[in-house]
């Protein structure tokens, strides 16, 4: 059992963030019902949760998320029903959260709320120390002013409050925790044979009739990728980010008003790849550079807004005291390669192809001889690889190959004498099998050092279940109706 939840733990964790979303993550982010007639995705106690508020916290919560996780998340994933019905669930948590920290009169001090602001790094001067003025220039770019926020990160911490309440009568069996900890530092050793795909150089051919064939099947494979002329803005300081910021928008088809009106440089770049990194050829300063390649600005630069309609982009902060803005000047369309071009590149995977499908085919057969012949196991390669990770930073090729195998080779359902064939893509195949595992002793430094991280693991997901029966307990004295049919259509306004 132990095994199984080690292997899953980060599949876990990462669907608690996705799709459970704890309710006290996501505060201040409907404050006002929209008085208009719109479609109502759920009622709580006669109040109503508009579609339109939903959009924008659910936008809001797939934006945070790709920021804080990485741009690659596919847009399907974050808009899946499930998720949806996630956020929903947390705006229904909040209303009741907030309704129970009002009627509990459950509140922070005001000398804490201090603290926090005080120790907020955006609100610190070059010296690191606070400054109002600093934190006012922040706080005005969001639209809010300081009694706004304390306001707002008053209630925020009061509704933070009930899990950490909760939390307090939590028990965590430590006898579990102790052998999770001892599983954590498991080592396993395996017999490994490589074979690869070069092995079978020889022994595979590509005609010219299979080489076309590939080009015609692949066309859109083989093609020199859209380009782009960009000018951009690079502001070194946080002087005038509204007043710049307002006129890049005002005047939202050229840089040209903003450079001339605050001094500023435009720059260009050409023939930027959107999906690769800008060089520059030595004329472009390291500021520039860093902009250029920020994942935030990037994102904004496949943008409808940008690419379509010509707009600028919002002045982007991606450094302290380093901001951009871009517009595009021209786009180089995707060109089509020639066949003479490609045609030995494409002669060339055929051939990997082959010789990978042959290294694969002998794998599975050396394996099954293996299987039932101790003395082929013996003339394995032994490598022993530990589960969590080692302060021996091993170089060598065996022990990095089962490093990307980790999870397969620490599965519950692998046993001892036991093996499998790995693919490894244009590298061929490798043979693997389970020889034995070494548990460290229970008192060891390494389990001990592991215990507290265990422990804290189990102890947020047991807070998060705790949280949830509470609020499932509360919602059960309410009045609480989720209208999905009208949640999952496309539209904001049904007709």
């Amino acid at each position: 059992m132990f095994e199984i939840i080690r292997e899953k733990k980060k599949v876990l964790l990462f669907v608690l963030l996705a799709l459970v979303i704890p309710p006290f993550i996501v505060v201040g982010a409907w404050d006002q019902f929209s008085p208009n007639r719109e479609p109502v995705v759920a009622s709580i106690d006669g109040v109503d949760i508009y579609k339109r508020n939903w959009e924008n916290v659910h936008q809001d919560f797939v934006t945070n998320f790709k920021n804080r996780v990485g741009n690659n998340i596919p847009d399907d994933m974050l808009n899946s029903d499930e998720v949806k019905r996630a956020t929903l669930d947390n705006m229904i948590n909040q209303f009741i959260l907030q309704k129970v920290v009002s009627t509990s009169r459950i509140a922070v001090s005001d000398k804490d709320v201090k603290t926090i602001i005080l120790g907020i790094p955006e609100f610190h001067d070059e010296k690191g120390v606070f400054n109002l003025d600093q934190a006012k220039k922040v706080l005005g770019r969001q639209g809010m002013s300081t009694v706004d926020f304390e306001n707002r990160l008053k209630a925020d911490l009061s509704l933070a409050l009930i899990p950490e309440i909760l939390n307090s009568s939590n028990f965590v069996p430590r006898t579990i925790v102790r052998k999770l900890a001892r599983a954590e530092n498991e080592k396993r050793t395996f017999g490994v044979k490589l074979f690869s795909p070069l092995s079978y150089k020889k022994r595979v051919t590509a005609s010219d009739a299979e080489i076309k064939s590939f080009f015609d099947d692949n066309g859109a494979r083989f093609v020199i990728p859209a380009t782009y002329d960009i000018d951009f803005i690079i502001l070194e300081g946080d002087d005038k980010v509204d007043e710049i910021g307002n006129l890049l928008y005002e005047e939202n088809s050229s840089l040209d008003p903003v450079a001339e009106k605050f001094s500023l440089k435009v720059q260009r770049i050409t023939r930027l790849d959107l999906n690769a990194p800008a060089i520059g050829g030595g004329k472009l300063n390291n500021n520039s550079l860093r902009a250029l390649n920020d994942a935030r600005f990037r994102s904004e630069l496949f943008s409808d807004d940008f690419l379509i309609e010509n707009y600028n982009t919002e002045l982007i902060q991606v450094a302290k005291g380093i901001h951009i803005a871009a517009n595009l000047v021209k786009k180089h369309e995707a060109v089509p390669m020639q066949f003479d071009v490609v045609k030995d590149q494409i002669k060339s995977e055929i051939l990997l192809q082959k010789m990978n499908k042959l290294a694969k085919e002998e794998a599975d057969t050396v394996f099954e001889e293996v299987k039932s012949d101790d003395k082929l196991k013996k003339s394995l390669r032994k490598v022993v690889l530990p589960f969590g990770s080692s302060e021996d930073q091993n170089s060598d090729q065996y022990y990095q190959l089962l490093q990307q195998f980790k999870g397969e080779l620490f599965s519950h359902e692998l046993q001892i004498n036991q093996g499998k064939v790995l693919n490894l893509g244009s590298s061929g195949a490798a043979l693997v099998f389970f020889l034995s595992s070494e548990l460290e002793e229970a008192s060891s430094k390494k389990v001990v050092e592991t215990l507290q991280d265990i422990f804290g693991i189990f102890n947020s997901a047991e807070t998060d279940l705790v949280v949830k029966a509470w609020l499932r307990d509360y919602e059960e004295q309410m009045e609480v109706d989720r209208y999905l049919n009208v949640l999952l259509t496309d539209s904001a306004i049904v007709q």
